[in-house]
């Protein structure tokens, strides 16, 4: 007899973790991590190497903004900074008039 395991049974390892979210890197993970804001899950640390709670992360997920509104500031922010071209001070201005 086999037994599935249940979510809160299985972790991933970073390499999973960075492809469940489009293929991020280490670094993103790292600064997630400690982005208070954010709020993503600590990982448990396994002679050196990082595992997430499979369960932690879709709870995380879960308190994603999903609205309609939150995508289209995204969506904006990102047309904003495309639209000042390489200017700093004029991404910085558009960024924090939408926002």
């Amino acid at each position: 007899m086999t037994t599935e395991p249940l979510d809160s049974d299985v972790f991933l390892d970073a390499r999973a973790v960075r492809r469940r979210y489009g293929g991020k890197s280490d670094m993103a993970l790292w600064r997630w991590g400690r982005d208070p804001e954010l709020g993503f899950p600590k990982p448990l640390i396994i002679q050196k190497n990082r595992y997430w709670r499979f369960a932690d992360l879709l709870e995380w997920e879960r308190t994603l903004p999903t609205s309609k509104a939150a995508q289209s500031s995204k969506r904006l922010s990102r047309l904003a900074v495309a639209a000042a071209g390489g200017s700093q001070f004029l991404k910085e201005m558009i960024l924090a008039w939408i926002m």
